[in-house]
């Protein structure tokens, strides 16, 4: 009789944990920069999901936005159409082992600044089947020439009080931006050498993106993770 109920429980513990995992995601990670210039009318970034189910499923996503600067919208496209600002949210059908597009739109009306949405998809029987997106947009003038994703260092890195910010070679000066997974900046230094200590301490615990600014307007881009 104790085999018999060891065998059963072994058999339903396997069962809930495969029916816990997620078969959906974003190819790209749950944090992605989207970067354009004021001028530029619709700024977006190609992101894609992915599905490892076994059966065609209805998903559903949302668009929600974070923190998005007055005069900016925004809208999304999935693997159907793509969609006015005033639609947040709409189902769609996946097949097995499908992957297709999902990705959002920002017209900032020749405005500048930092914004950031969210985009959460969940299977609509199994809403606990999801997975999350947050975008992270910068609209910049003229001033900022291009985006490079990571080509400085930052050390150590988790961080719990200081970190040093290593720049490229034959770079010096600019400045130092600290930004949160929400699209907030939080820190903001100007930088005198090709090196950089940026004080951390009192940021919470949680995931960051440091962004450097040299003084030919080109921006590099490094996440880093705060610890206690």
């Amino acid at each position: 009789m104790k085999k018999i109920i060891l065998a059963l429980f072994i058999s339903l513990s396997f069962t809930m944990v495969t029916k816990a995992q997620t078969t959906i995601q974003f190819l790209e990670g749950d944090t992605v920069w989207v970067n354009g210039e004021e001028t530029n009318a619709d700024i977006y970034r190609f992101t894609h999901i992915k599905f490892t189910g076994a059966d065609t499923t209805t998903f559903v996503w949302v668009r929600e936005e974070v923190n998005v600067p007055n005069g900016w919208e925004t809208a999304v496209c999935d693997i159907n159409l793509c969609y006015l600002s005033n639609v947040s949210t709409e189902e769609f059908k996946l097949n097995p082992n499908q992957e297709g597009e999902l990705y959002p739109h920002f017209y900032t009306n020749n405005t500048t600044g930092t914004g950031s949405l969210r985009i959460v998809i969940y299977e609509k029987e199994n809403p606990a089947n999801a997975d999350t997106c947050v975008y992270m947009m910068r609209s910049f003038g003229v001033g900022i020439s291009s985006v490079v994703k990571a080509d400085i260092k930052v050390y150590p890195n988790p961080a719990r009080t200081t970190m040093t910010v290593d720049l490229p070679d034959n770079i010096t000066g600019g400045t130092v931006e600290v930004y949160d997974m929400l699209g907030n900046k939080v820190l903001m230094n100007n930088v005198s050498g090709d090196e950089h200590v940026v004080n951390v301490a009192n940021l919470p615990v949680g995931k960051y993106v440091l962004r450097y600014i040299d003084q030919n307007g080109t921006a590099y881009n490094k996440r880093f993770q705060k610890v206690n």
